[in-house]
C-alpha cells in the first residue's frame, strides 16, 4: 500500500481491495470464498472482512485461529 500511495499521493478504496486480495494465500483463504464472498456481500465488505481477519490474528486473548475457515 506504500507503494500505490506513494505513486499517486492519496489511497483510493480500491487499494484496500488489491491489499486483501494479495492477503489471500498467507490467510489460507480460497480465492473460490473470496470471489464468492464479494458477489454475495460486494466486493466493499468483504474486503473489510479480508482486512479485519488479517488484523485479528494476533490478537491478544481471542486470536483468529484459522481465518480461511
Amino acid at each position: 500500500m506504500d507503494v500505490r500511495r506513494y505513486r499517486s499521493g492519496a489511497l483510493h478504496f480500491h487499494d484496500f481491495v488489491i491489499a486483501a486480495d494479495a492477503r489471500l494465500p498467507e490467510l489460507g483463504i480460497n480465492r473460490s470464498a473470496w470471489e464468492e464472498a464479494k458477489r454475495i456481500m460486494g466486493e466493499d465488505t468483504a474486503t473489510m472482512c479480508i482486512l479485519i481477519l488479517d488484523s485479528s490474528r494476533d490478537r491478544p486473548g481471542l486470536p483468529v485461529k484459522n481465518p480461511g475457515g
